[in-house]
């Protein structure tokens, strides 16, 4: 005869193996490559999964509301970012099926999952604490079972951080915006020659670094906080038109008026050259940057800083070399020192 499927006791209806969760209908946590996973468990572990039916818990919880630094929030985010490699069972591998439900959760604060089903409520979103902590203790005498649990949860609110961001967008774009007019205006004022020669090439360099590293680090913005797209795209828009349109551009009219102010009778082949010399410096300088700023940059903020923008340094050594008092128009002195505080 056909074998009757045997019931479902109530410890396997609500409790679930290791690691403890369900799985889908993909076999997503079975197929984890993660080593975290396939773990043998201690033995108090495996003695829970057989009786969990039978424990019974105690559990004396504390749950409050805090109020964190911008440094702990950056510890944590850290942490959490180096965990989820070992902790996510869908390792590297993405499930199709579910890629479009993913990036509408993500996108859409008002979409909640119930039942395997995603539903619109129209009701506003609750008025939170953004960072709750629990601790407490669960035990079972029947089961010889004693934990401290200690957690964190966080919330974004994402209609606040939205309407920061814009406000971010607007006054950066106002920077960069001015930026570009005090460029123009330098443009202008070494359209001699004579003028341009004595502008440090180093100086400009450094600023178009500085730039470019702007520019990414919005771009970077853009890929992690998609809510919030179209505000660092913007500034990242204007950065890139500064860097790599003005500013490089610039550099190639000094080395020029450089040429020909010292008579160097260079070919176009072998002006190229040093254009395309230029911009490998600017390059290896761009990733070198990035590279001081991830290994060092954290540990020495305020040096890493001060370096970063000691850009008139140059400027003011090649003037004291040259005996050039006005290479560079006050417009463009004071408007660069005074947006880049900002941008």
């Amino acid at each position: 005869g056909l074998s009757a499927t045997p019931p479902v006791t109530i410890a396997e209806k609500h409790t679930f193996p290791f690691p403890y969760t369900r799985d889908d209908r993909f076999n997503s946590v079975e197929n984890a490559a993660s080593s975290v996973l396939h773990q043998k468990l201690p033995p108090r572990d495996q003695f829970l999964e057989e009786n969990a039916g039978n424990c019974e818990f105690t559990m004396d919880l504390d749950i409050q509301t805090t109020m964190w630094t911008y440094g702990e929030w950056r510890k944590t985010m850290d942490h959490r970012f180096r965990m989820e490699e070992a902790f996510n069972p869908h390792g590297k591998k993405e499930i199709k099926a579910n890629t479009e439900l993913l990036k509408r959760l993500k996108k859409d604060p008002h979409f909640i999952l119930v039942n395997k089903q995603v539903q619109i409520t129209e009701e506003d979103i609750p008025q939170e604490s953004l960072v709750v902590t629990l601790s407490g203790n669960i035990e079972s005498t029947n089961c010889d079972f004693a934990v401290f649990v200690n957690g964190t949860a966080m919330r974004t609110n994402w209609e606040k951080t939205t309407a920061k961001a814009i406000n971010y967008s607007f006054y950066m774009m106002i920077a960069c915006l001015t930026q570009i007019v005090v460029l123009l205006r330098q443009l202008l004022h070494t359209q001699a020659h004579s003028v341009a020669s004595n502008v440090s090439l180093l100086c400009i360099g450094w600023q178009t670094v500085l730039d470019a590293m702007l520019c990414i680090s919005h771009i970077f913005l853009c890929l992690v906080l998609q809510p919030l797209f179209t505000a660092f795209a913007s500034v990242a828009f204007f950065k890139l038109l500064i860097f790599c349109i003005i500013e490089m551009k610039y550099m190639a009219i000094i080395i020029q008026a450089r040429n020909s102010v010292n008579n160097t009778g260079a070919t176009q082949e072998q002006l190229r050259q040093q254009i395309t010399l230029l911009h490998l410096k600017f390059y290896a300088s761009l990733m070198l940057a990035i590279m001081l700023f991830w290994y060092v940059g954290q540990s020495y903020k305020t040096l890493y800083v001060m370096a970063l923008y000691s850009f008139w340094v140059p400027q003011i050594c090649w003037n004291i070399y040259s005996e050039y008092k006005k290479p560079m128009h006050h417009y463009y002195i004071y408007g660069m020192s005074l947006t880049r505080a900002i941008a």
